[in-house]
């Protein structure tokens, strides 16, 4: 290209994501795997000396923002192989900060401690930016992803004033793209956090929905 060389990669890192040549987050995803179980040896290690508190700051401090760094790109809210790997981990770090046995179930004590998977982590991400979209919290070119229901047919169903309009799909890209998946989990929403006066607000109401799923449950 213009008389340069350009050499072929399998893998590069762009803005802190490891991107594929079959745009396939596996190498991302291993690469967060092995700063996360560092981390929980940290963890481990001086958990003794810590109150539960701390032990979740640190948390909050050196697991879940690499979680949460874009994972909207390369997680996925479907359970997968890979990213079972980041939940196993997950599992670990929590049964650290609670002292609990290894074969406890690790649901109560997500709930326990208000924290978020990784699998509900994309989802929020995913939510989130359905919300900032059709309350137009983005640039304008990011508020045409989504089309509200009722601006297709005027039919008054159940929901009608929250739900977004959910294209047809068949390929798998199309499944993952953020135009396809916004709409499916958007109507999974009760109207009471899809209707949130706020983005704050409705994150509040969406962890609480999504923790809450947590109590009394096993994984």
């Amino acid at each position: 290209m213009n008389s340069e060389k350009i050499v072929r990669v399998f893998q590069t890192k762009f803005l802190g994501i490891i991107i594929q040549s079959d745009l396939k987050w596996k190498a991302h995803i291993n690469s967060i795997a092995n700063k996360i179980s560092k981390s929980i040896g940290i963890m481990n290690k001086i958990k003794h000396i810590l109150a539960t508190a701390h032990l979740r700051l640190l948390y909050q401090c050196l697991i879940e923002p690499y979680l949460n760094y874009c994972c909207i790109v390369w997680a996925s809210p479907e359970k997968t192989g890979a990213l079972d790997t980041l939940l196993k981990l997950q599992k670990r770090s929590v049964r650290v900060i609670l002292f609990a046995p290894y074969r406890d179930h690790s649901k109560p004590l997500f709930h326990k401690l208000n924290i978020l998977n990784i699998y509900d982590l994309c989802l929020t991400q995913i939510l989130t930016y359905v919300y900032k979209s059709i309350n137009y919290l983005l640039p304008n070119q990011c508020t045409k992803y989504f089309t509200r229901t009722k601006d297709i047919h005027p039919y008054a169903t159940r929901g009608h004033e929250y739900n977004l309009y959910l294209t047809n799909a068949k390929k798998t890209c199309r499944t993952n793209s953020i135009t396809f998946r916004g709409p499916k989990y958007w109507k999974t929403l009760s109207d009471n956090i899809r209707s949130a006066t706020s983005l704050r607000l409705f994150k509040t109401h969406l962890k609480e929905h999504l923790v809450g799923n947590y109590a009394d449950s096993k994984i």
